[in-house]
């Protein structure tokens, strides 16, 4: 189950490990892959891992609206059928008049 805050939870999580990136708070250890990145206060080639973060916040948000629509869809669809239930239910048992009205 997703919670509501956990799209935009995660979009501005990826987005703050890119503020991250460019403010060189955080670096990873020291390789000499081709996608290394020089940071201006740390010593030699390292692995941004701040963009890995980052990458695999925004990657999450379209598996977590999948998440939610999928909940959505069946969720909806068992609560709807369990309020129709209900009502026919309700109208076969009572013969009160106000209890008719709820539909």
């Amino acid at each position: 189950m997703s919670a509501p805050a956990s799209i935009p939870g995660a979009f501005l999580l990826g987005i703050g490990r890119i503020g991250n990136f460019i403010d060189g708070q955080i670096v990873g250890r020291v390789t000499d892959v081709w996608w290394a990145v020089k940071f201006p206060d740390a010593e030699g080639f390292r692995h941004p891992v701040v963009l890995y973060d980052g990458a695999k916040n925004l990657l999450l948000i379209p598996l977590l609206l999948w998440s939610r629509r999928r909940e959505r869809r069946v969720a909806g669809k068992d609560a709807n059928e369990e309020l129709g239930r209900m009502n026919v239910r309700l109208q076969e048992q009572s013969d009160d008049p106000l209890t008719r009205l709820w539909l």
